[in-house]
């Protein structure tokens, strides 16, 4: 019963902080807005705000605020790019099945290009940072120790699913996992937050970049030929990631989120 209510705990404080770190920082975001449409001042108290909170939990728990040794980046690398191709490939078909049709999403009204330009970054890096550090750091990392890495990132993945946009969420539910599940799965075999934050932000960073330029993408438009290389590409990537995972693991750890063990801790 202690660890059931433990495990409850960890995943409610996770999801507090990430909601915290939300408001916090979209709440500036959107104040910057109003008083001053032409001037993007809001990334700085926010980034440094986000920063903050990371150090202090990382001081506490040790969430995995560390760069992996050098010699494991190319096999992280190639991991994290191979589970965002597969993951992605897999909301584009979802997408398709219900006849999605994705736009860049807009900036506040009434603000100028330059400030709708930073806005952008600035909200992909904070709500990257703000889910990183709450689901992979704090969810993810503390259950690891006391779980092991299947369970906790089972848990990580489902708090992170409810807290997520709700808007068209269930038409998209099986790509987000998949794409959740690749972001935990990466924070596990690398042991490092930070391999785990940068994939995220260059994931949305990529896929934002299509939406605006070949925007709007009207999955429902796809024929036969591009549904069937999105697919093969997809699983194509997903067997490259598992060999990339069987790489990064350690002898005698394991390379499945399903395993015992405890890789993200060490």
């Amino acid at each position: 019963m202690t660890s059931y209510l433990r495990v409850g705990g960890i995943a409610i404080g996770g999801g507090l902080v990430f909601v915290i770190a939300v408001g916090f920082a979209l709440g500036l975001a959107f104040g910057n807005a109003r008083l001053s449409p032409a001037v993007p001042w809001f990334p700085v108290p926010v980034l440094l705000g986000l920063c903050g909170f990371a150090a202090w939990f990382h001081r506490r728990w040790d969430i995995g605020l560390r760069l992996p040794p050098r010699e494991r980046w190319p096999l992280i690398a190639g991991f994290a790019t191979t589970t965002m191709i597969a993951s992605h490939a897999v909301l584009v078909l979802e997408g398709a099945a219900y006849g999605l049709t994705r736009r860049f999403e807009a900036p506040p009204d009434g603000v100028t290009p330059f400030f709708a330009a930073v806005y952008w970054l600035g909200v992909v890096v904070a709500m990257s940072t703000a889910s990183e550090v709450a689901f992979r750091g704090i969810v993810q990392t503390r259950l690891t120790r006391l779980v092991g890495p299947g369970a906790a990132i089972a848990v990580a993945t489902f708090v992170n699913l409810v807290l997520h946009r709700w808007d068209g969420l269930v038409e998209r539910t099986v790509g987000v996992i998949a794409i959740l599940l690749a972001w935990s799965w990466l924070r596990h075999l690398s042991g490092s937050l930070i391999a785990t934050l940068m994939t995220h932000i260059g994931a949305i960073i990529v896929w934002d970049a299509i939406l605006w330029t070949w925007g709007p993408w009207d999955h429902a438009a796809m024929g036969p030929v591009s549904l069937t290389t999105t697919a093969v590409v997809g699983l194509a990537s997903l067997g490259a990631s598992v060999w990339l995972a069987r790489q990064l693991a350690p002898p005698g750890q394991p390379t499945t989120m399903a395993a015992g063990g405890n890789v993200a801790a060490r």
